[in-house]
């Protein structure tokens, strides 16, 4: 068995939010008193700016 490699670890929390943000998002979709806004959309223009923000260019 290989030895753990402590990127493995950074690599799992970074999958783990990601992974976590998309099932938010998709109970906020499914709650959206505005079915006629699709969620989506403006939640990626929402954090395009959110990673603009913080310097993702």
């Amino acid at each position: 068995m290989a030895d753990y490699d402590p990127d493995d670890k950074w690599q799992d929390e970074w999958k783990e939010t990601i992974r976590s943000d998309g099932v938010a998002l998709r109970e906020k979709h499914l709650s959206n008193p505005w079915p006629h806004i699709p969620a989506l959309p403006v939640a990626m223009r929402y954090f395009a700016t959110e990673l603009w923000d913080r310097g993702f260019s």
